[in-house]
């Protein structure tokens, strides 16, 4: 089948479920807009287009372009039902030891709304465990989101309590930390969330084509607003977190690599490779970053990223002995 034709058949056969997706209000269909991210998202693991979830609005005709001007693969049809559709061997999961509890959270993106939301139902989903509890937040905190201020304060200021809290490094952040001391950068950061970053701070940008000397006085002005212990929070964050046959990382690892040979750029930023990799990793790794419209079980990953600053939905993976679940917003 033609790969638009198809991409409008998909558009058919979602019509009928449900849509989290509240928060847009610009013209498009939910629903539309909804099965429009998963083609987009999956043509960016293949490779063959930037995934920039800012530009979400302006995508739902992507599926009305013709095969040539999006350069798709003739196969696309068969590609993405084997993503989507694709079997697994269910094997069983490793146990954390006795009275531990974890709560991973997946990418925030700014939504500190969500984020607080989140925290009160995981305090709740927690009274009644009187054993170790530990959180542990996957990164993507800055960003996209309308207030990376207000989720850096929670994190910093409000830890749960009786909870041991770890986080780890996305590659937002990376992409933040680099632009306060490299402004070749601030172009590409700006167009993939950054620009949302610099108004949560009170950092406003309106040039349409803007200078090198325009980029540093962005930075200029970023890092003197920046609170100290938001950019001390920053360069704490940590790579990955193990666990009792898990892995905690932002994005993934580079398959049949040895973890203490993995690059920052693997950890902080792969998808495609790792993504539809069926080896065995050694360990379950649990990762955001690459966006699905539900939490991902596979066997070798648990991918927690729903997309929380576009769809209103901020994931929480619980783990607890060999039982593994889900809370969300």
């Amino acid at each position: 089948m033609h790969a638009d034709t198809y991409l409008m058949v998909l558009r058919v056969d979602y019509s009928t479920r449900s849509s989290h997706n509240a928060l847009y209000r610009e013209g498009h269909s939910p629903k539309s807009l909804e099965i429009t991210a998963m083609t987009h998202c999956f043509l960016a693991q293949e490779r063959r287009l930037p995934f920039v979830w800012s530009s979400l609005p302006q995508m739902s005709h992507i599926g009305l372009q013709s095969t040539n001007a999006l350069n798709l693969p003739r196969n696309l049809s068969s590609l993405m039902l084997g993503r989507l559709f694709r079997k697994t061997q269910n094997r069983r999961p490793p146990a954390l030891r006795d009275g531990l509890r974890v709560y991973a959270v997946g990418d925030i993106h700014g939504r500190s709304d969500l984020l607080s939301a989140l925290h009160r139902r995981i305090l709740t989903d927690a009274a009644g465990h009187t054993g170790e509890k530990e959180i542990i937040y996957l990164g993507d905190y800055v960003d996209r989101g309308l207030d990376t201020q207000g989720v850096l304060d929670l994190l910093i200021n409000e830890p749960l309590p009786g909870f041991r809290s770890t986080h780890l490094m996305g590659n937002h952040e990376q992409a933040l930390l680099e632009f306060l001391s490299n402004t070749e950068i601030c172009q590409s950061w700006l167009t993939f969330g950054g620009s949302a970053t610099l108004q949560s701070y009170g950092v406003h940008f309106d040039v349409m084509q803007p200078s090198e000397d325009d980029f540093q006085a962005l930075q200029q002005a970023l890092t003197q607003r920046l609170p100290p212990d938001h950019l001390a929070f920053l360069k704490a964050l940590q790579p990955y977190r193990q666990i009792d046959g898990y892995l905690f990382v932002h994005a993934g690892i580079r398959p049949g690599v040895a973890l203490e040979n993995q690059t920052v750029a693997d950890l902080f930023w792969i998808r495609g490779d790792f993504l539809s990799s069926a080896k065995d990793h050694g360990q379950i790794v649990v990762h955001g970053h690459s966006v699905a419209f539900k939490p991902e079980f596979k066997d070798n990953r648990i991918g927690i990223d729903t997309g929380a600053y576009a769809t209103g939905v901020l994931s929480c993976l619980v783990l607890e002995g060999d039982d593994r679940r889900v809370i969300h917003t």
